[in-house]
Order: C-alpha cells, then structure tokens, then sequence
C-alpha cells in the first residue's frame, strides 16, 4: 500500500518518468525528506534525507536516505557517517522511521537490513540485531518490535526484543497475517500496536499486543499514527487515523473509542494535554491547530507538503515544505 504519511517516492517516479519522457537537459538538484523527529529536548531534529543532483546519465541513484541533524529552525546540516545508508521500502516493504530515546542520547533506526543504535552526540554506532525491519521502539529505547520476515511472505513473524544491552534479548514472537507496511506504536505496560491490511484494498485495522503475546484490542477501519508522540503515556489514550481520513482515539483503560477529528487529515499531531490537535489538510495544504474543546482552529502554515511534528516542549511546530519538483526541505514555526 501506499503509505498515508509520505510522498517523496511518488514524485521520485515523476522525476524518472520525466527524464525518460522528454529527456533530462539540465542537472536538477534532488532532496527527500523521508522522516523528521524532534531531539527530547526540543533544541533540533533528526531526519532521513536523501540529497543528489539528476544528471542526463544518472537520474535515479535509488532511495538511499541518510541520517542528518536538522536545527530548530529546520536548516538540514551534516549527515552521521554511518556504515550502511538506509533504503526505503526496501527489502521488507516497510517505511523507514527514526526513534530518537527519551534520554537524548542515541536514535535507534534501520540502515540497511539492519538495526542500529547511533549516539547523537558522537555518531558512533552499535549494530543491535542483523536482518532486521524495525517497526516501533519504546521512548526510553530499551524495547523494540520489528520483523525478520521478507516483504514477498504474507504471514510475517513479529518480534519484540529488549535492546537494553548491544546484545539483543527475545520477549515474545508473534505471527501477523498482512501485516501493513506502517510503523507501529510502542505504548504503556509492554503494549504496542501495529496495522494489518485487511482483504479489501485501502482498508485497514489495528492490532494491540502485550509482550506476552495475548492480542488486547482491534481497531477496525483504522491505521497507526507514523511514530509514538501520538500516544499519551499520561492518560493511556491512543489517537489514530481512520480509513475515511479522520482521527480516532481509544482510551485503553476503558476500550472506549472516540472520533475527535470527523473530518479528513493528512498528518496529525496531539498536544500532552490533549488540548490541541495539529493537522495537515493535503499535499501542498494548510497547517492548522484545533481545540478539541471547541472546535476552534488557527492557521498556523500554508503549502505544507506533508508531516506535522510537535516539539517536545510544544513551542514549535515542523513540516515538510516543497519548495520546487522533487526538492523537499523542513520548515518550522512557533505556536502563539
């Protein structure tokens, strides 16, 4: 399927299609923005980025994204100089996500077919468990679920593994039948969730396990959010999107499910106090905060590409702006 969070690849193909199409005359500078996630302590982000330029001879280097440190005010600067490069959608079929940990010291992510724990600070890296597709971490990065199964098998077999040490410690295993190509989310109490297609195309639903293994809930008609900032560890609540575009949410302590946002959304993101929802409307569209309260909304940016990402500390808000064809970069405002 494709991803509801991300564009980058689709306008990769147009930039290909176009050079076969009418011929590539001139060198075009190219940059992808394939994940943006804020430090803990709200001073910078971390992204994956892909940066080339497309020449007559060589127009498609291939999805191959780096780590790079992006600053407050999203000015993209140097890449970590890691071992293996990360590819999207590769091998497994499941996009690529950056976990930075509570304690902002280390971000966890897939290179390669691999999974790593890179200091922020240094660089240095620590590779955790070979032949691996990473799916969720928990905040504090002692806990992370993923699959060794290739993208070609249907029934894949999930794993949550306890990384505290550089060598990694088997929890459980589970069998997943269609397992979607999203990240999933890591929650309180050793739960996490992850999406499963289900038989009609286009529709999904959401799945919460506990590290024993025992499936908790189903959410029907409904996706995980891209990363764990969407759940709220203090009230239990988990926001989702939903097929039909809107934002659910489901308060784990009771099962009781809700529907904040009835109206269709690109990107979401949730204040702590579940006061404020911040949301994209579409490709090239507005940025906007809502009070779930009242319904009250304050445009906060317009020509947003894709991603709304809250800073920890709430002051700032990130986005991914277009700012030509297949030139993606990071934009960033305050929050009045």
């Amino acid at each position: 399927m494709i991803r509801l969070f991300r564009f980058h690849s689709i306008l990769f193909l147009a930039l290909v299609l176009s050079s076969c199409d009418s011929g590539l005359t001139s060198d075009q500078e190219v940059q992808y923005v394939g994940d943006v996630q804020w430090r803990a302590n709200s001073s910078s982000m971390l992204g994956f980025v892909q940066y080339f330029v497309a020449t007559v001879t060589n127009p498609d280097p291939g999805l191959i994204f780096e780590i790079n440190h992006i600053d407050a005010t999203g000015k993209i600067g140097a890449s970590f100089t890691t071992t293996e490069p990360a590819y999207n959608n590769f091998y497994y079929g499941i996009q690529l996500s950056l976990f930075p940990t509570s304690d902002d010291q280390h971000v966890i992510a897939q290179l390669g077919r691999n999974l790593y724990r890179i200091s922020i600070a240094t660089g240095d890296e620590v590779r955790i468990i070979p032949d691996f597709h990473l799916i969720s971490v928990s905040s504090d990065g002692k806990f992370v679920v993923g699959t060794h199964s290739q993208q070609n098998l249907l029934l894949k077999s999930v794993y949550v593994y306890d990384v505290t040490n550089d060598s990694a410690r088997q929890i459980v295993r589970i069998e997943v039948d269609s397992l979607s190509s999203l990240p999933g989310v890591w929650m309180n109490n050793g739960m996490f969730a992850v999406t499963v297609n289900d038989s009609v195309v286009g529709r999904n639903h959401i799945d919460i396990y506990d590290t024993a293994g025992t499936r908790l809930h189903q959410i029907s008609s409904a996706s995980t959010p891209p990363h764990n900032v969407e759940f709220i560890a203090a009230t239990n609540h988990l926001y989702f999107k939903a097929d039909d575009g809107s934002v659910g949410m489901l308060d784990l302590n009771t099962g009781f499910l809700n529907q904040p946002i009835h109206f269709t959304v690109q990107n979401f993101d949730i204040a702590k106090d579940e006061k404020y929802l911040f949301y994209s409307s579409g490709i090239n569209g507005q940025l906007k905060r809502h009070e779930l309260a009242t319904g009250t909304e304050t445009e906060l940016a317009t020509n947003v590409f894709w991603g709304v990402f809250l800073s920890p500390d709430e002051k700032k808000i990130a986005y991914v702006h277009e700012r030509k064809i297949n030139f993606q970069e990071v934009k960033v405002v305050d929050i009045p």
